[in-house]
């Protein structure tokens, strides 16, 4: 809500975080639109608070999307602190979100037994540490910085 609500208070400031916030960043979906929206309006030359915001809501079909309405977009000014923190406010939301998937991606991995045990044969190699975090598993490929060859079961490694 801070991040909104910063943005519903001084729209320019929107410029310091779209460089690295994505719409995709956001856990709740009324903050997504939101998010989208403005960006949408700075985009068109829009001017941002909440009257205008509210307004580009409803014309576009996504106010019925935001829990609370324009109700909730002044809940969202109420719980701004200062405007002034957006980028820490931004910086939060998109380090949670990477949390977020990363968690997703782990729980992909374990649900996928070949890969997992990838995973397992590439966490044997404790002189090379560095090569599990530039690792990308696939479902037909494990992509690995040092090392080449043919593991078990025909699951190729290959030198990225």
């Amino acid at each position: 809500a801070s991040v909104i609500g910063s943005i519903i208070i001084d729209g320019d400031s929107l410029v310091k975080i779209s460089g690295f916030l994505q719409p995709s960043d956001f856990f709740n979906e009324s903050h997504e639109m939101c998010y989208i929206s403005c960006i949408e309006m700075l985009e068109r030359g829009v001017a941002i608070d909440e009257k205008t915001l509210g307004d580009f809501l409803e014309s576009e079909g996504r106010l019925v999307k935001v829990e609370g309405g324009r109700g909730y977009l002044a809940h969202m000014v109420s719980q701004v602190p200062t405007h002034l923190h957006i980028e820490h406010y931004a910086r939060v939301v998109h380090r949670t979100a990477t949390h977020r998937r990363l968690i997703s991606a782990a729980n992909d991995i374990a649900k996928k037994p070949k890969m997992l045990e990838v995973l397992n044969i590439l966490l044997e190699f404790p002189a090379k540490p560095a090569i599990i975090a530039p690792t990308i598993i696939t479902d037909e490929i494990a992509f690995v910085t040092d090392i080449k060859g043919v593991w078990s079961d025909g699951v190729t490694l290959q030198t990225t």
